[in-house]
This record gives C-alpha cells, sequence and structure tokens, in this order.
C-alpha cells in the first residue's frame, strides 16, 4: 500500500513538472521570435523607444494570430506609433514568420486587425522606402476594426491616436 502511494506522488510530481517545463518552453519560444526581436527594433530608434508592446501568439500557441499589444506610447508624434510597429515588424519578418493575422491590441483591448501578408509587405517597403510617410498611409488603409470592417478614411495620426486610446 505505501509503495503504491510513493508511485503516485512520483507520477504527480513528473506530470507538474512537465506541465511547468513546457509552459517554460512555449514562453520562451514566444519571446525569442516575437517580443525580443520587436523590443530591440523600438529601442534601436530614437523616435520609438518611448513604446512598449507585448507580442506574442495568440494564446501563446495559435501559430496563425500574432498579437502586438501597445503597453506604453510616449512618443512625440502618435505617427511614431505606426512607424515603430512597422519596424517591430520588419524585425520579427527577420527572425521568423508573420502569421496571417495580426490583431493590434491596446493594453489587452483588441484596437485593430490586419493581414499578416499586407503588414509584412508595408514592413519591408518602410525600410527601403525614400517617402515612408505614403507607406503609413497605404498602412491605415488596409487596417480593420476587431470585427473585419474596413476603416473610414482617415489621416495616419487619428488612426494612431485612436490605437494609443485604446478603441478604433
Amino acid at each position: 500500500m505505501e509503495l503504491r502511494v510513493q508511485r503516485q506522488r512520483k507520477g504527480r510530481r513528473r506530470w507538474i513538472v512537465g506541465v511547468l517545463v513546457l509552459a517554460a518552453l512555449v514562453w520562451g519560444t514566444n519571446w525569442y521570435l516575437f517580443a525580443r526581436p520587436a523590443a530591440r527594433a523600438l529601442a534601436a530608434d530614437g523616435h520609438t523607444a518611448g513604446m512598449q508592446l507585448r507580442s506574442h501568439l495568440r494564446y501563446f500557441v495559435d501559430p496563425a494570430t500574432w498579437v502586438v499589444d501597445l503597453r506604453r506610447a510616449d512618443v512625440a508624434d502618435p505617427a511614431d506609433l505606426f512607424r515603430g510597429l512597422l519596424r517591430a515588424v520588419k524585425a520579427v519578418d527577420d527572425v521568423t514568420w508573420i502569421p496571417g493575422t495580426v490583431v493590434l491590441l491596446r493594453a489587452g483591448t483588441p484596437t485593430y486587425t490586419v493581414a499578416g501578408a499586407d503588414l509584412s509587405r508595408l514592413a519591408y517597403t518602410f525600410s527601403i522606402s525614400r517617402n515612408p510617410a505614403s507607406v503609413l498611409v497605404r498602412l491605415v488603409a488596409v487596417l480593420r476594426v476587431p470585427g473585419g470592417g474596413a476603416l473610414p478614411p482617415m489621416p495616419v495620426t487619428d488612426a494612431a491616436s485612436r490605437w494609443a486610446a485604446g478603441h478604433p
């Protein structure tokens, strides 16, 4: 009887350790592939150093959706938020893939969605462009509200301010 109880405890401990190791592996993969490159790209640019993004796969395991959560937005120009986003996307795209859907959140509240391919293409164009303002205008054109509807036409600064405020 005592031997059976010891085996059950040992099995329970292995299960708990296994779950903890798996959780650490999932979190570490998200950090290495998404959060780390985005944070480095923002810190390297003086205009976007005041931004803080949390970046990970949805539920940390959904490879079809990337979540970009704006946590701090201390920038002089609201358009710098989108500049920082495009720099972060380019940095992540250099390390790994951009999932099919990207959800932009503000402090946990969904604000915009955008197709990953569109965002990746715009980030590349932004990185080589001599006219980054035109890329930002095209970015606003591909943004969607969380339900999937298109945004009404608006200036880049208005769309960025809405992201900073947490509502589309």
